[in-house]
C-alpha cells in the first residue's frame, strides 16, 4: 500500500505525460531530453506508466528485481565456488541497507542496473570457464556479457566498474592477468568511460551539479 516518496511522482508523471513515440526516441538519442543519463530507466518508467494506475505496480517491480538479484548473487557465487553462496544471497536480500533502493520507486536505477550487472558478470564468468570452446559458444557468452553490461550502464553509470571487477576475478581464479583478457575487455572499458564522461557532462549542465556544494 506504499505510495510515492520524495521525487517518485516527478519521474513517474514525467513518463505518463509524454506518451508519444518521439519521447521514447529522444530518451535514447537526444542528450538533455531527460535530467540524467539513464535511458534504460526512463524507458522502463515510460513502459510502466502504461501498465500501472497506482504506485503498487512500480513497487512490485522493484521488489521482484531485488529478489532476482539476490538469487543471481547466490547462483554466481556458486559458479565461483564460494562457500555459503545462498546464505550470502539471503543476507543481500534482507540487509537494511537495501531498503532505500527497493522502497523508493526512483531507485529503480539501483535494482535494475544491479540486475543487468549480475547477468553480465555471470555471462562473462561462464565465458571464461571455457578455455577452448566452439567459436559460436564463445561469441554468444561474450556478446551476452557485453549486451547486459551496456544495459547496466544505461540503467546507472556506476556499473562502469564491471570490466575492472572481471579483471580482478580473472586474477583471483587463474593467478595471472593475461594481456589478451585485457584486450577482450577494451570494449567494456570504452563503453564505461564514454557513459561516465557523458554522465558528468549531463550532471553539470542538465542537473546543475556545479559550484561549491558539488566540488567533491
Amino acid at each position: 500500500k506504499a505510495g510515492f516518496v520524495w521525487d517518485d511522482d516527478f519521474f513517474v508523471m514525467q513518463g505518463t505525460a509524454k506518451t508519444q513515440g518521439a519521447y521514447l526516441r529522444d530518451i535514447w538519442l537526444k542528450p538533455g531530453a531527460t535530467a540524467q543519463c539513464y535511458p534504460m530507466i526512463y524507458t522502463a518508467f515510460w513502459i510502466e506508466s502504461h501498465l500501472w494506475s497506482s504506485p503498487a505496480g512500480y513497487h512490485a517491480v522493484n521488489v521482484f528485481l531485488h529478489a532476482a538479484n539476490a538469487v543471481l548473487i547466490a547462483l554466481l557465487f556458486e559458479e565461483l565456488a564460494l562457500s555459503m553462496a545462498w546464505l550470502i544471497g539471503i543476507c543481500f536480500a534482507l540487509h537494511p541497507i537495501q531498503v532505500e533502493s527497493v522502497a523508493w520507486i526512483s531507485e529503480l536505477k539501483n535494482v535494475l542496473s544491479t540486475f543487468f550487472y549480475l547477468l553480465a558478470l555471470a555471462a562473462y564468468v561462464q565465458h571464461e570457464a571455457f578455455d577452448d570452446p566452439p567459436a559460436w559458444r564463445w561469441n554468444v557468452r561474450y556478446a551476452a556479457a557485453f549486451f547486459f553490461f551496456f544495459c547496466a550502464v544505461c540503467s546507472k553509470t556506476v556499473a562502469c566498474s564491471l570490466p575492472a571487477v572481471l579483471l580482478l576475478i580473472r586474477w583471483w581464479k587463474k593467478g595471472r592477468m593475461d594481456n589478451y583478457v585485457a584486450v577482450k575487455l577494451l570494449p567494456f572499458f570504452a563503453v564505461g568511460l564514454g557513459f561516465g564522461l557523458l554522465t558528468i557532462r549531463m550532471e553539470i549542465h542538465a542537473v546543475g551539479a556545479s559550484g561549491a556544494a558539488w566540488e567533491m
